[in-house]
């Protein structure tokens, strides 16, 4: 992925996360947060009372977690991957999509999760869909831009190749 994409991807993904507003149980920020004001890491969810984060939850927390350095993402995403709970799935698809450069593989392996396992809201499943959409776009204008760079170099060889034939005729 290149570093256009990577910035294309994350604005998308801030973006379509402030639009999109879940159907699932609301509960405010506050209900995610300690007494002193911290987030709970990571959002604690609740599957028996289908009690999720809605949307707008998830995108200011991600924006608190992205405040972390690439090697802190790092270290956090390891120690979640230890742990099979859908708090842990979302918490490693927060951390990835703050660095998605660095991440690309995992980002898109919890994106695929979000859009299939059935225990996520709809909510979720249309944003991971719709976040899908993008990337595959995204990686099909990239293909595309390979394949004319490629034909590009052809030409250009082909030319050089003629150059040299012209230069020899002529001595």
């Amino acid at each position: 992925m290149t570093k256009q994409s990577i910035m294309l991807l994350t604005l998308l993904l801030t973006t379509v996360l402030g639009l999109i507003t879940g159907c699932q149980t609301q509960r405010s920020d506050a209900a995610y947060k300690t007494v002193d004001g911290q987030w709970q890491t990571p959002l604690p969810i609740n599957l028996e009372k289908s009690l999720f984060p809605n949307i707008d939850t998830v995108l200011t927390y991600r924006t608190h977690r992205c405040q972390l350095n690439n090697r802190s993402v790092k270290q956090e995403i390891s120690k979640y991957q230890q742990e099979s709970e859908p708090s842990s799935e979302l918490e490693i698809f927060v951390l990835t999509s703050c660095y998605p450069e660095s991440f690309s593989k995992l980002f898109k392996k919890q994106l695929n999760k979000l859009m299939h396992e059935k225990h996520w809201p709809d909510t979720y499943h249309s944003l991971a869909t719709m976040l899908n959409a993008q990337l595959k776009i995204h990686n099909d204008s990239i293909q595309e831009k390979d394949k004319v760079i490629n034909k590009l170099h052809k030409t250009i060889e082909a030319l050089t190749k003629i150059e040299q034939e012209i230069n020899l005729r002529e001595r």
